[in-house]
C-alpha cells in the first residue's frame, strides 16, 4: 500500500458551473469518476474511500495522525 499526506480542496458545482468551468480550458479531457465514502463507528480517526475511474477500482483508507491525514492507496479487484 502507498502511503501520502492527504492535501485536498472539495468544493461543490452546479452542471452549469462545471461547464462554465471547464470551457476555460478548452483541450483538457474530463473522465467521470465515482467516490463512495465510508465512516467508522466507533473511530473519528479513520475513514476509507473507493473510487471507480476508467474500470479501476482504488481503496484508500484514510488515518488522521498528529494533525495531518494520511492516505493508504491499493488497487483492487472484485465487488464492493
Amino acid at each position: 500500500m502507498q502511503a501520502k499526506e492527504e492535501l485536498e480542496l472539495k468544493t461543490l458545482l452546479t452542471r452549469k458551473q462545471f461547464e462554465n468551468l471547464k470551457a476555460e480550458f478548452e483541450g483538457l479531457v474530463f473522465v467521470p469518476q465515482v467516490n463512495i465514502y465510508y465512516a467508522s463507528k466507533n473511530s473519528d480517526h479513520y475513514a476509507f474511500r473507493i473510487r471507480v475511474r476508467n474500470g479501476v477500482q482504488l481503496f484508500t483508507l484514510k488515518q488522521k495522525l498528529d494533525g495531518k491525514t494520511m492516505e493508504y492507496e491499493k488497487e483492487f479487484e472484485g465487488d464492493f
